[in-house]
């Protein structure tokens, strides 16, 4: 089902590619290293082979391409130098913390708090600015309110995590298929947002 959510906004990318603004463009490689993943731990989890390094390196790609993507529309300095020390920390985290072959949780939720503060400046000053009269017109709206559901529901799970795990009999799985639901909503929001992008773009030419 994840795969499915970013195949779909993935194929209107790539139809309405040359329409896109540049920096909209990365949402492609985005998608591209979701369903990439996706593949390739199905294929060594079939073959009985750990998938954890595969997802820990998404997961530093993702957090990268976000971030990116919310920096070119307002560069704050000090956000700047914890996204270089949280980039640091991962890698770190990666090679010698908690290893490749375990799910980097450290990495993940401290990207997470990172991503969070990173959209939620983005949209008080877009608030504050109103560079369009209608600003659900703006791409980055829209993505904003997928990487808060995405990061915020996944700041929620990593809370309740243990609770989850210890009261019902299939936790795991609950929490696993809250993911996927998350994962889901992202690529929704995605979706929307190469739309807006698309016919922000035709309204200007």
């Amino acid at each position: 089902m994840s795969s499915i959510s970013a195949a779909v906004p993935s194929v209107l990318g790539i139809f309405i590619f040359r329409k896109l603004p540049s920096e909209i463009k990365s949402l492609l490689v985005l998608l591209s290293a979701s369903i990439s993943c996706d593949v390739i731990s199905l294929i060594l989890i079939n073959n009985h082979l750990n998938s954890w390094p595969v997802v820990n390196i998404f997961i530093i790609i993702q957090f990268v391409l976000f971030f990116y993507l919310f920096d070119v529309q307002h560069r704050s300095v000090l956000l700047l130098w914890l996204f270089f020390g949280c980039i640091l920390f991962g890698i770190a985290n990666f090679i010698f913390v908690q290893g490749p072959f375990t799910f980097n949780s450290f990495s993940s939720y401290t990207f997470g708090i990172l991503i969070i503060a990173k959209t939620l400046t983005y949209l008080h000053r877009t608030m504050l600015e109103m560079p369009v009269e209608r600003i659900e017109n703006l791409p980055h709206f829209w993505l904003a309110f997928g990487v808060l559901t995405y990061y915020g529901g996944n700041f929620f799970l990593f809370l309740f995590n243990n609770f989850m795990t210890t009261t019902f009999k299939e936790g795991n799985l609950i929490i696993w298929s809250f993911h996927n639901s998350l994962n889901v909503l992202k690529n929704c929001f995605i979706f929307i947002a190469l739309w807006k992008a698309k016919t922000d773009s035709m309204s200007i030419s």
